[in-house]
């Protein structure tokens, strides 16, 4: 590691202003699918077809933060994981907590005949990664087990080094992604790597720059500012009013995410245990309403009806924007707690009993095999 590497985590490891932070980008995560998700914006949608309408406008302005919002989260890992070690129970935490939703909801659509009970289906429920593609709460856990290896790589490099990596992953990604004269192939899970080294970066060299709250709020304010001024430009000339914000790799987005995450790092809060408590669960609530096509459907088109509901009179359409947002990410907030409390929590007391004597045997398993095939032990 080199010495002047500095941790960002001083006192609680879990800051509030970063953990408001991380509850706003999931509720604009959910607000994106709200728009995305519910047929709004398809080719045979009601916003499209009269693209000017206020209505239209006003939802394709508030679902338009979606992919700034995922990088602002991964973002957030990036910052605080690069100077923790990743153990077996924090991985084995998060895999638990992905096939408790996974199979769990799509036990219930099974047995509600919401999905149909087939081979296909089944194995759909029962791995907990299906496609290495753009599902964030997939590719999310396949992207967790990678962190240790990005450790290592980044508290061997010097700041140099690092900022040379980030300006050629920035350019295959960025650059290329950004302009559609030009195109790169990618997966969330090469993308939230190139993620992760920026939030490491400004976790490990804690640059002045990074600290001065009033110069981020204002690029903060330039770059939502001209994310806006896109849309607005796609509505008035009826096209694709989401062109420069479709992708996470997209400069907009990034510039969205790097610039909210900078200002909410120097916003001061005080500790507080409730906004702490209920962002802890922020990932469940990522889980819950994204578990798959059915949910999908289910949720926006059968439960909530959004696009029946774009027709509504302007106080009830507004009443039911917010209220399905908000009301998604309250109930999945509880539902996460409530697992939280009477299922992992006596799951892992039991792991903290039994797991130093697994991981003794585990051990002595690996370094036979080590001495087997002649392999070095050091890390």
């Amino acid at each position: 590691m080199t010495k002047d590497k500095i941790s960002p985590l001083t006192g609680s490891s879990r800051k509030t202003n970063l953990e408001l932070y991380r509850i706003i980008m999931m509720l604009f995560i959910v607000m994106y699918h709200y728009v995305a998700n519910s047929g709004l914006i398809s080719s045979d949608g009601p916003i499209y077809s009269d693209i000017s309408a206020k209505r239209s406008v006003l939802l394709l302005i508030l679902g338009a933060w979606g992919k700034g919002a995922i990088n602002g989260f991964v973002l957030i890992t990036g910052y605080f994981m690069c100077k923790k070690n990743i153990g077996a129970k924090k991985f084995a935490m998060l895999f638990c907590e992905t096939m408790f939703y996974r199979i769990t909801i799509n036990l219930i659509f099974f047995l509600t005949g919401k999905t149909a009970f087939t081979a296909d289906n089944l194995l759909t429920a029962l791995l907990p990664v299906r496609y290495i593609s753009d599902s964030l709460s997939q590719i999310y856990l396949v992207f967790f087990l990678s962190i240790p290896f990005l450790n290592i790589l980044i508290n061997n490099l010097s700041e140099k080094m690092h900022l040379r990596l980030l300006m050629l992953s920035g350019f295959v990604y960025i650059f290329f992604g950004s302009f559609s004269k030009l195109g790169v192939r990618f997966n969330y899970f090469s993308w939230f790597i190139v993620i992760y080294l920026i939030g490491a970066y400004i976790g490990c060299y804690q640059k002045k720059i990074f600290n001065n709250r009033k110069l981020w709020g204002y690029l903060m304010l330039f770059s939502l500012g001209l994310s806006l001024a896109t849309v607005i430009n796609g509505i008035n000339g009826k096209t694709n009013a989401y062109k420069y914000l479709s992708e996470v790799n997209k400069l907009l987005p990034v510039t969205n995410g790097i610039t909210t995450f900078l200002f909410f790092k120097n916003v001061n809060l005080k500790h507080s245990s409730f906004i702490n408590s209920v962002a802890a669960s922020s990932y469940g609530v990522l889980l819950i309403h994204t578990c798959g096509d059915t949910m999908r459907k289910w949720l926006w088109k059968d439960l909530l009806n959004v696009t029946k509901s774009f027709y509504l009179p302007w106080p009830l359409l507004l009443i039911h924007i917010f209220a399905s947002v908000f009301g998604i990410y309250i109930i999945c907030t509880v539902i996460d707690m409530l697992r939280k409390r009477f299922l992992e929590k006596p799951l892992f007391s039991i792991w903290d009993k039994k797991f130093p004597e697994f991981k003794k045997k585990y051990l002595g398993f690996e370094q036979r095999l080590c001495r087997r095939f002649n392999i070095s032990d050091e890390a």
